[in-house]
């Protein structure tokens, strides 16, 4: 298990980062999106492990 560093940023500008021990940045990841407490739902994300972009997603439902 190593440390990847894992940043969420919302299409209004809003951030969420957080640090997780697994085996892979796709693992750091899958946790970051169970356990953010930053509302996804009717916002675009955009996704970093350690810095590097690995996903754009588009906005989804309505904002809660």
């Amino acid at each position: 298990m190593q440390p990847y560093t894992v940043r969420f940023v919302r299409s209004d500008g809003q951030e969420d980062t957080q640090t997780f021990h697994t085996a892979g940045p796709n693992d750091a990841r899958m946790v970051m999106l169970a356990t953010s407490r930053l509302p996804q739902r009717g916002y675009g994300l955009t996704i970093y492990v350690d810095g590097e972009l690995v996903e754009e997603c588009p906005a989804l439902g309505t904002p809660d």
